[in-house]
């Protein structure tokens, strides 16, 4: 009897201890995943007019640091298949399967916070607590690096939705044509026959094309945008935030014609009745009035094209952190009709990027940062064609915190449209 309530005594303490292990284990793992999202929360001052020059240095550093953090968490989750827009992005970090990945850079993100709590609560980080943290920081860009998953096209595959969908064709005006079509029929009336019915038939065949280049602009769109639908589908695993949504709206491209069409035909009519009814003048010879004064136009001189200057080469770019280039004047001329007030907006949301830097992608040197203190909001790209030299810049600037009001501006070559640089997808993807 004292066997069996030992033995018992001591199964129950193995339970115990198994019980203890597992609660730790899991303390452990909640611990983790309030650091990373404690790492990715971004602290937005209401204002930093009052900060000493040590206090502002200490901000603008934890600033950097949880920015790289952000951008180093985004990627890893794209290429785990995890669709996420940075504004969620704590959203995601919470979910039971990143926990285990998470609990692997525990200790990192406590390095990191605690950097953090010291600039928010002494106004000031030792350089030993400076490279503890920049230490750390490296660790968790190779650590999410080291983890990216097979689903890394997952990101293209979403900008490529939001593409398609935006590329949905606008609705055919038909009132210039309407308008064109009761000039036609006036001049029925005025029995300038073959005026009027030129005007008309112009106005019917271009209307009947236009409605033709819209029917088959939507089939093609709808094709890109279940195309695109599917490759995404085939690498999303998890949703966090809501995907791009496609929605037609009403079309009434094709009552709009035909009641043009209806409408058109009617007063043709009737203004040729009028008009023969009105007799006793020549018709011939208005019509020659009517197409002598229709021929007394002077066509405007062509344009003259002028040749492009060449731009210098920009390999030097390549690895260089944006906030290093920004002030160069090789730099500076890549872009046009960039003021000084612009350009040093546009400095200032290219002080945060990425640690890999100036890249040369699809033919564009092409870098994206952020502004310290506010790399959720204030947000800056850049893609300058290496064939040229001609560059493309566009940056957002939040001028409402709270409400989240804010404007976008692009500067570009005429020749070459920001919509036809990797700037596009980029700003697609942060909904510019």
């Amino acid at each position: 009897m004292d066997f069996t309530d030992n033995k018992g005594e001591a199964v129950a303490s193995g339970n115990g201890l198994g019980n203890a292990d597992r609660a730790n284990a899991l303390r452990r793992t909640q611990h983790a995943v309030r650091a990373a999202i404690t790492a990715v929360t971004l602290v937005n001052p209401q204002s930093t007019e009052e900060l000493s020059k040590r206090e502002q240095s200490a901000r603008d550093f934890t600033h950097s640091v949880q920015g790289r953090i952000v951008i180093a968490l985004h990627q890893y989750l794209y290429s785990q298949g995890v669709f996420v827009l940075r504004s969620d992005l704590s959203k995601a970090l919470a979910q039971p399967e990143q926990q285990q990945f998470l609990a692997r850079l525990a200790d990192e993100f406590e390095i990191t916070n605690r950097a953090v709590r010291l600039a928010a609560d002494i106004g000031s980080i030792s350089l030993a607590e400076k490279q503890k943290a920049m230490t750390a920081l490296y660790e968790i860009e190779a650590k999410c690096a080291d983890a990216h998953g097979d689903r890394r096209a997952l990101e293209g595959a979403a900008v490529s939705l939001q593409k398609s969908i935006r590329a949905w064709p606008g609705q055919p005006r038909f009132i210039g044509l309407a308008i064109l079509a009761f000039i036609g029929c006036g001049a029925l009336y005025a029995r300038s026959y073959p005026f009027g019915l030129t005007l008309l038939a112009i106005a019917v065949l271009l209307g009947a094309s236009r409605l033709r280049a819209f029917e088959r602009s939507k089939r093609e769109v709808l094709a890109r945008i279940i195309q695109a639908n599917g490759q995404f589908e085939s690498l999303v695993t998890d949703e966090i935030s809501e995907r791009p949504v496609f929605s037609k709206g009403e079309d009434r491209a094709k009552v709009k014609a035909t009641a043009l069409g209806v409408i058109s035909a009617i007063t043709a009519t009737t203004a040729l009745i009028f008009g023969v009814q009105r007799g006793a003048a020549d018709v011939s010879h208005s019509a020659r009035q009517q197409a002598a004064a229709n021929s007394s136009g002077q066509s405007a001189p062509a344009a003259t094209l002028r040749a492009n200057e060449p731009m210098p080469a920009f390999e030097w770019l390549i690895g260089k952190a944006p906030s290093a280039v920004v002030d160069d004047p090789r730099f500076r001329a890549a872009f046009s009709r960039v003021g000084p007030k612009e350009w040093r907006r546009i400095s200032e949301r290219l002080d945060v990027s990425d640690a890999s830097g100036i890249q040369l992608k699809n033919g564009f040197y092409f870098a994206e940062g952020c502004k310290a203190h506010f790399c959720g909001s204030d947000i800056a790209a850049f893609a300058i064609d290496a064939s040229t030299g001609k560059g493309d810049v566009l940056y957002r600037t939040t001028f409402d915190q709270p409400l989240g009001k804010s404007i976008t501006r692009t500067f570009s070559w005429a020749n070459m449209p920001s919509s036809a640089t990797p700037l596009a997808p980029w700003a697609a993807l942060n909904n510019m």
